[in-house]
């Protein structure tokens, strides 16, 4: 995901329009802006999912089951 992204952001600096990719549909455009929006996704569901207290095991996985 990450390497197509850069990989049309390297492109698109240089400007260079001749390649294959952008003959076909979806063009590289809407391909880049899907992935975009595929990352983002992505991360806000990780964000969500492994937060720091989870991550570095702070966070008791059975929360609803601990005893006080």
């Amino acid at each position: 995901l990450m390497d197509s992204i850069r990989q049309f952001e390297e492109l698109e600096r240089k400007g260079d329009h001749s390649g294959k990719e952008w003959r076909i549909n979806p063009s590289p455009e809407v391909r880049y802006q899907s992935n975009l929006d595929y990352l983002s996704e992505l991360c806000a569901f990780m964000s969500e999912k492994y937060c720091e207290e989870y991550v570095w095991g702070d966070k008791n996985l059975s929360d609803d089951t601990e005893v006080e």
